[in-house]
């Protein structure tokens, strides 16, 4: 398991995340759809997730490990 910090500085939504790291990104951000915690039109657009320690947009369909996302990053939905 690993935390990571998730911003959408669109909607002013910052929140600290737990993860198993072999699960695949988009399949998180689906979940907080879900559940309510991100709203529904962001189905209605191209996801893209910018990781602030590497400085460039990562693959959603690839897991935590794959895309190298560790502890205490801190990736945002743009």
């Amino acid at each position: 398991m690993m935390i990571y910090t998730l911003c959408w500085e669109e909607i002013d939504f910052m929140k600290d995340i737990k993860v198993n790291r072999e699960q695949k990104i988009l399949e998180t951000v689906v979940i907080l759809i879900d559940g309510g915690i991100l709203p529904r039109g962001i189905n209605d657009r191209e996801i893209r997730i910018f990781s602030k320690r590497k400085g460039e947009y990562i693959d959603v369909n690839a897991s935590y490990v794959q895309a190298d996302i560790f502890n205490g990053d801190i990736l945002y939905i743009r």
